[in-house]
């Protein structure tokens, strides 16, 4: 396989890997109109352009592989991330000959909003994204994988969509990976019942779609040494990418969603949520992660029933923005896996 080394990176993704990119894939918009079941309560949405629209929806990518795919991988990125963020994974599933679906999330990069702030991560019912995840699949990912087997990989917040999209729907996919999942956030020491009370009265309020003061508002505060990786050439060009495109400055989460992700991993960690999943897990965490709590990992290995677990000690948060050797040993976990 064609490895994208940190030495020449940004050279390499710009000459190498997005041309591969556009010449195997396609982009596309989901609306939200469309999507089964969707009742307008009358809030306004919003494109990436930020302006009110009823014809907002969700921006998704295809990428084939040159030969006939063995399978589909349908990739569910974390919180403030985009497609963009995914493009050397997707090139190396292709490489090893799978077709990758990808989708920006409500919220984030080019799809829909729930708010007019251009930094902010508002969602005013947290389990849109997993019915938006499923409206993807049935309308995209099914149509163009004619009976392959489907395999979903989340990461972080995409983690805990997988999760509960796993316990939803069950028979939908074959295999599921998931990446430094958010099955228990870090809360910086606020104990969670209370970051539960403060989210419902501010929501009480009128106040759910704002954000914690103090909170940032734009990337000048993004750097290396606080970042969730551990590669320098990988934060780099992917903070380059976010700082030329204003649907990439997403930075702050509102009281809405802190409160939906606090309710979210409670229920997806209890048990008989849990033994819903059908489907064999690979779980991956990371030793020196300061994002999300490993004791919502533990749990839900203990109650998943076909469950595989590897915890890459040392590394942070984002296991794909690994330095080149823990980055190709976690690729090759991930290929095994799914094979």
């Amino acid at each position: 396989m064609r490895w994208i080394s940190e030495n020449n990176y940004e050279t390499d993704m710009n000459e190498i890997v997005v041309p591969f990119l556009k010449e195997h894939g396609i982009e596309g918009e989901l609306p939200l109109k469309d999507k089964p079941g969707w009742m307008s309560d009358g809030t306004p949405v919003y494109t990436c352009t930020f302006q009110p629209s009823e014809e907002a929806g969700f921006h998704y990518e295809v990428y084939r592989p040159e030969g006939a795919p063995t399978g589909s991988i349908v990739i569910s990125h974390g919180l403030s991330e985009s497609t963009l963020k995914y493009r050397e994974m997707i090139f190396y599933f292709l490489l090893s000959g799978y077709q990758v679906f990808i989708m920006d999330h409500r919220g984030h990069g080019h799809s829909l909003r729930e708010t007019d702030k251009p930094w902010m991560i508002h969602i005013r019912h947290f389990d849109d994204y997993v019915t938006d995840l499923h409206y993807f699949v049935n309308a995209v990912v099914k149509p163009r994988s004619q009976g392959l087997p489907l395999i979903l990989y989340g990461h972080s917040m995409g983690g805990w969509i997988s999760a509960v999209y796993a316990q939803t729907w069950p028979n939908e996919f074959y295999k599921v990976v998931l990446s430094s999942p958010m099955l228990k956030i870090q809360t910086g020491g606020i104990p969670e019942p209370a970051g539960r009370a403060l989210s419902a009265v501010m929501k009480l309020v009128g106040r759910g779609g704002a954000a914690m003061k103090g909170a940032p508002t734009d990337l000048a505060g993004e750097n290396f040494e606080g970042s969730a990786g551990l590669s320098r050439a990988r934060f780099d060009y992917y903070l380059k990418l976010r700082k030329a495109d204003p649907a990439l400055l997403t930075i702050s989460t509102s009281f809405s969603w802190l409160g939906g992700a606090l309710a979210g991993t409670k229920k997806v960690t209890a048990p008989k949520n849990c033994h819903k999943i059908k489907s064999p897990v690979l779980l991956l965490t990371a030793g020196a992660d300061t994002l999300v709590d490993p004791a919502g990992a533990e749990q839900f290995a203990k109650e998943v029933r076909r469950i595989e677990t590897f915890c890459f000690e040392g590394a942070k948060h984002e296991l794909y923005n690994q330095k080149d050797p823990e980055l190709q040993q976690y690729l090759f976990r991930i290929l095994s896996f799914i094979q």
